[in-house]
């Protein structure tokens, strides 16, 4: 008799196993993909239309556009397929241009201090780093576009920004995470 309640006890646990990994069989391709998910592959450009609300509405097309800021747009290769994406170069243009747009936030948020600490430089920063560049990957689901509304943030500190989608999102070949 005391072997009959391990018995079911392994059978429970079995069990639960299994029900985990239906689940998990389920929901990871969700996870990765979920339904805003629309890649739009290398000759289409990307749309704003049909994104999540989280990503907002107003950085969402390119640094040109949304910025004013230049950027080339650039490819590499990743196994045998074709990953794409923006170079944002730390121009004195788009330093400037960043730093402008950094001092209009900063003036809309002086009334709050914890977001006025953000619009604060250090120069000593500045110099030491002029060798770096920022890569910027996306989550799942989303597309180089995802950090955009972060690029002035890089920019006015002279740091150059390299946005890519990676493979099977945005406009970047290839079949994704899975």
């Amino acid at each position: 008799a005391s072997g009959g309640w391990a018995a079911w006890l392994l059978v429970g646990v079995v069990a639960v196993v299994a029900i985990g990994v239906v689940v998990a069989m389920v929901a990871t391709p969700r996870v990765f993909r979920p339904f805003w998910h629309r890649p739009h592959g290398p000759n289409r450009p990307l749309r704003a239309d049909g994104l999540s609300s989280s990503w907002g509405t107003k950085y969402v097309t390119d640094p040109k556009t949304d910025f004013g800021m230049v950027y080339e747009h650039v490819e590499f290769e990743q196994g045998d397929h074709t990953l794409r994406g923006w170079f944002v170069p730390a121009t004195s243009e788009n330093v400037e241009r960043a730093e402008t747009l950094m001092a209009t936030e900063c003036a809309r948020r002086l009334d709050d201090e914890a977001a006025a600490s953000d619009c604060e430089t250090n120069d000593d920063w500045i110099d030491r780093n002029r060798k770096t560049v920022a890569i910027v990957v996306h989550g799942a689901g989303r597309d180089r576009r995802a950090f955009l509304r972060h690029l002035p943030s890089f920019t006015r500190y002279g740091v150059p920004v390299l946005m890519f989608d990676m493979s099977g999102h945005g406009q970047s070949d290839g079949g994704g995470v899975l």
